[in-house]
């Protein structure tokens, strides 16, 4: 049981550090960027995915907290599928994307990720 959460935790540290090289990557606009972020958003969803199992709490707070992170991951995945978008109209003509489109959820998930880092180890001692 350890050993699987301390492989969880290495994947996450994993596909966080793919995440940071590909979000600073991806102003040299170099096509394989795109699957470096992809793959590490993947793979740190794994691992939080694998952690979040592991935790088990009666605080009502914590578990809107674990919540947040679970919603969080879904973000970072979806920022994830918009930087493989074309640039152009959407949704009949109402819904613009632009390449840097994948950043307004990134900066969601990284928002969330700060305020649960915070907050989450308090509730859980």
């Amino acid at each position: 049981m350890m050993t699987n959460k301390k492989n969880a935790g290495y994947l996450e540290i994993a596909g966080l550090t793919l995440i940071v090289i590909a979000s600073a990557l991806w102003i040299t606009h170099m096509t394989w960027v795109s699957i470096l972020y992809a793959c590490g958003a993947v793979i740190f969803a794994i691992g939080r995915m694998m952690i979040q199992r592991t935790i088990k709490t009666d605080n009502i707070t914590a578990k809107r907290l674990l919540r947040q992170r679970t919603f969080a991951v879904f973000v970072l995945l979806f920022s994830s599928i918009l930087m493989f978008m074309p640039t152009g109209w959407y949704f009949g003509y109402n819904f613009y994307l632009t390449p840097s489109a994948w950043l307004i959820p990134f900066i969601v998930f990284v928002i969330i990720e700060l305020y649960t880092a915070f907050r989450l180890p308090k509730l859980l001692k």
